[in-house]
Formats: C-alpha cells, sequence, structure tokens
C-alpha cells in the first residue's frame, strides 16, 4: 500500500494555513484529509445519487486543495521586481523612500526606537497598517 497523494496534499495545505493563519485554509485541508481517508470506505460502498454526489464534493475538495497551496506557495517568496532595487512608481501625496541599513534612498538613517515593536505600532507615528 502506497502513500497516497490527496491525503498529504490536505495535510500540507492544513499545516500551512495553520501557520499563515488562514482558517479557510485549515478547514478545507482537514475536510480533505477527512474525505479521502475516514469517509473513503463508507463512501465507495454506498449506492447511487449519494456515491456520485460524494465523488464530486472529493473533486471539489481535492481542486480547492490544491488551488490553495499553488497560491501559497506561488506566493510565499518575495516580490522579485522589488529584491535589488526600490520601487519607483509608487503614487503617494507626500512621496516616499526607502529606510533600510544599506540601499536606502535620500541618506535618511534608520531610525531606532526605545519601545517594543508593538508600542511603536500602537502609537500614532506607526503608519504600517499593522
Amino acid at each position: 500500500m502506497g502513500l497516497e497523494v490527496v491525503p498529504v496534499l490536505g495535510g500540507l495545505e492544513s499545516a500551512a494555513a495553520l501557520f499563515a493563519g488562514h482558517g479557510v485554509g485549515v478547514m478545507v485541508g482537514v475536510a480533505t484529509v477527512l474525505w479521502s481517508t475516514v469517509l473513503k470506505t463508507p463512501i465507495s460502498e454506498s449506492s447511487g445519487a449519494i456515491k456520485s454526489a460524494a465523488g464530486v464534493a472529493g473533486s471539489v475538495l481535492t481542486f480547492l486543495t490544491v488551488t490553495m497551496l499553488g497560491v501559497r506557495t506561488y506566493t510565499a517568496g518575495p516580490d522579485t521586481r522589488y529584491i535589488d532595487s526600490f520601487p519607483t512608481g509608487i503614487a503617494h501625496p507626500e512621496g516616499c523612500t526607502r529606510v533600510a541599513e544599506t540601499g536606502g534612498n535620500k541618506g535618511i538613517a534608520v531610525p531606532t526606537f526605545k519601545a517594543s515593536v508593538d508600542e511603536v505600532q500602537a502609537s500614532k507615528l506607526y503608519y504600517g497598517g499593522g
């Protein structure tokens, strides 16, 4: 008996979604694992319309799982367009610049704070949206 692909994909999706805090992905992954393992035998032994509807539902779950994993994988890395250069086409009414240890624009030094990240983000000075 070999390793079945669908439950493995469901497990990967539920784990990746849990890590990302995506509740829908967790539910789809868990449902896919349950559908392809625990419910597989009772469904295959059922008759007619139930078996047909179950096949469609299983196909939809598998499609959702594969699609979600694909999107999660594709968007996991940084946007390669901005790795070596700062984007120049950003419309912002007050302008913007990159502030970084290296490669910052306009010679602006990296700010340091005597507060925690949570305190800075909670202040009115933080505009990052968090």
